[in-house]
């Protein structure tokens, strides 16, 4: 069966058998992109059943793997990597090398598993722990699907209550993104889904606006050393610059 045959099959509404870890690389490398369920299918059960909330959408990771191949980016840090759906898929679709920083130790264990089943294990890795606890490398890009915003979920819409969840901690990792931004070095790609919460550094120029996703997919870039003016949240930079 071709890539695109084995994606109508998995993207029917009542399947009972998802597809290996194989043929959905087979399906990623041939062009075609699979339907989330397809993808999801090789996550444990209540991984799988939260995906649609937390993980990135298929979608999405294939979209920013070609802006990483365009901008020529080799390395990725995805703050707050959970099940390594992204990362996985944009090694596969990307020339790119991923480092996942997560702080659970259980979606750790699902994220290693999964770089085994792909084979990925020489351009994809995960560390644990929290951000401000780990020493992150400088990397060519950073992706962020809105790592913070948990802090802010109620406790039932909270993934578990094994780490430090607060509005404190919230301003505090935005407070610290925003510096390691403004802290990285000229042509830093930060692809952003969803946003992060915390404000832009005026150093960084918005290139690429993803279309037709649930949420707001953008790719920013330092293009200036230094710049004079306020830091602002990407909603108002993306209006000054989409005006």
């Amino acid at each position: 069966m071709t890539a695109s045959g084995h994606a109508r099959r998995w993207t029917a509404s009542h399947t009972d058998v998802g597809p290996t870890a194989d043929e959905v690389a087979f399906a990623l490398r041939a062009g075609v992109v699979p339907d989330d369920r397809a993808f999801d299918w090789l996550l444990p059960e209540r991984e799988r059943e939260r995906a649609w909330m937390f993980w990135t959408p298929v979608r999405v990771a294939v979209e920013v793997a070609g802006w990483l191949d365009r901008y020529e980016a080799r390395s990725v840090l995805d703050l707050g990597s959970g099940v390594g759906k992204f990362a996985v898929i944009a090694a596969l679709c990307s020339k790119a090398s991923v480092l996942g920083v997560e702080q659970r130790a259980s979606l750790i264990e699902v994220a290693r598993d999964l770089v085994e089943r792909f084979a990925l294990s020489a351009r994809v890795r995960f560390e644990q722990g929290a951000f401000g606890a780990v020493e992150l490398p400088t990397v060519d890009a950073y992706y962020l699907f809105n790592p913070f915003g948990e802090n802010l979920f109620s406790n039932g819409e909270q993934i578990d209550n094994t780490v430090e969840l607060s509005f404190e901690r919230y301003r505090r990792d935005c407070r610290a993104m925003t510096a390691l931004l403004a802290a990285s070095p000229r042509g830093t790609l930060l692809c952003t889904y969803n946003g992060f919460g915390g404000t832009l550094p005026p150093t960084f120029r918005l290139v690429r606006v993803g279309q037709g996703h649930p949420c707001p997919l953008r790719l920013w870039r330092k293009e200036l050393d230094r710049a004079s003016g306020p830091f602002l949240s990407e909603e108002a930079l993306a209006e000054l610059v989409l005006r």
